[in-house]
């Protein structure tokens, strides 16, 4: 059998949903056990993960993006012990794997949000000091682009508020990052999609909380209560409070769409206009 054939054989059916179920068993022996009892043996299942990590098939990719992030508490308690048995490569080449993953756009949804919460959680695991302030600069960068995608919108805002809300070191004044998530983010609390405005509250929160010397002081103005349109719910409305876009001009007193008061009046004829009626 040539080259060709053990590539073919390897395409098959059968065997991707062996390496998906691989990859899941791997996931979830991580999850339910504890990290010690994983740790020494990351250096050998770090990098079949992470070439996994790259394949072409969404179901691998997305699964192997999955146990990449159940690695992350492994190497973060391997770090803190200081323990020799993990190696220090091992962290930057999850860090390239994540990013990479993050970084492309022509990728199934899956594969899309599973990388966004792997970089999540590598950042407020690991940080700066764990992965490297090049590669924490860009990871950031690519989680606000994210922010302005419909499709990774709230899995992007959740990896952002756990990154925010991290102890670890973790400078978000690089590349003005809080100021541009901010922003987009108090964008989000005026949207209808609750589950997108609670996240962004929180992510707010813990931006303003631990990262408020990255933010800007020009971004707080306050915004005024507009009055509820017709119709309108009350949880669309702006709250008072801190917003982080600038206040957008609009009428205290709205027209009132209701029945006009000559509505039922008697008109005069049509002759007094100038019309005749045959």
């Amino acid at each position: 059998m040539d080259a060709s054939d053990k590539s073919a054989a390897a395409r098959t059916p059968e065997t991707l949903t062996l390496r998906v179920s691989a990859l899941a068993f791997v996931r979830l022996a991580i999850e339910t056990h504890a990290v010690d009892a994983f740790a020494p043996h990351v250096n050998a299942l770090a990098p079949c993960v992470f070439r996994a990590s790259g394949d072409a098939y969404y179901k691998i990719a997305a699964e192997a993006m999955r146990a990449c992030a159940a690695l992350v508490p492994v190497l973060a308690a391997a770090r803190a012990a200081a323990a020799a048995v993990v190696d220090a490569s091992v962290a930057a080449e999850l860090a390239a794997a994540c990013a990479s993953r993050v970084a492309r756009v022509d990728q199934d949804q899956e594969v899309k949000e599973a990388a966004i919460a792997c970089a999540g959680a590598m950042l407020a695991e690991l940080g700066e000091d764990g992965v490297g302030e090049a590669v924490a600069r860009e990871t950031l960068s690519l989680l606000v682009d994210r922010l302005k995608n419909e499709t990774t919108r709230l899995c992007a805002v959740k990896a952002i508020g756990r990154a925010a809300a991290s102890p670890v070191k973790l400078n978000l004044k690089m590349n003005d990052v809080a100021s541009r998530a901010a922003t987009e983010l108090a964008g989000f609390l005026r949207k209808a999609n609750r589950p997108l405005r609670q996240a962004a509250a929180a992510a707010l929160a813990a931006l303003a909380t631990n990262h408020a010397a990255a933010l800007s002081g020009a971004f707080y103005t306050l915004v005024p209560i507009r009055p509820c349109w017709r119709g309108e719910r009350d949880s669309l409305r702006t709250f008072a409070g801190a917003s982080l876009r600038t206040s957008l001009a609009f009428n205290p007193r709205p027209r009132r769409l209701s029945t006009p008061s000559d509505a039922f009046e008697l008109h005069p004829p049509i002759a007094l206009y100038g019309t005749t009626l045959r």
